[in-house]
Formats: structure tokens, sequence, C-alpha cells
């Protein structure tokens, strides 16, 4: 047996918890969420400190969120139009 991390023999095991290897990868994508609207919002203060117009910062925030948190190719959200209805 080789020192070291096996990651294989732990794939292989059994009795690990079904969600135990994706909490990682969803922590990861909160992470990346939360600091991608921190960095736009950051921006959106930026420019409403220089013109002085605060309605600038909800416009911001919509689009920063449309951005963000659109679904991306190949995921598995639906949209409304793919939906089947039976």
């Amino acid at each position: 047996m080789k020192p070291g991390f096996d990651f294989q023999r732990i794939l292989e095991t059994r009795d690990v918890q079904p969600g135990f290897f994706m909490a990682p990868l969803y922590f990861q994508t909160l992470a990346a969420i939360a600091v991608s609207l921190s960095v736009l919002m950051a921006g959106a203060w930026v420019v409403q400190q220089r013109t002085g117009n605060s309605g600038r910062v909800d416009t911001v925030w919509t689009f920063s969120l449309g951005l963000v948190l659109r679904p991306r190719p190949g995921s598995t959200a639906s949209s409304p139009s793919r939906c089947s209805r039976t």
C-alpha cells in the first residue's frame, strides 16, 4: 500500500454518505456567488459615490443577480418552456 491519500479507495467505499462529495462543490459555488455579487455591488457603490445617483444601485443589483444566478448551459435547471405538463 502506498503512503498518502488515496482518493480512488475512498471513492470505492460504500460507507460514505451519498452527498458527502457534493458538499464542497456547493460551498465553492456559494462562495463564488457571494464574491461575485460583492464585487459587482462594490462597483455599484463606486458609481453611486461618483454620480450621486443612488437609483443606479437598484439597477446594478437587478442585473447583477441576473448575471450571476442565470442557469448555465448543461445545468439541470429547467426553463418553464421545457417543463412538460401531463
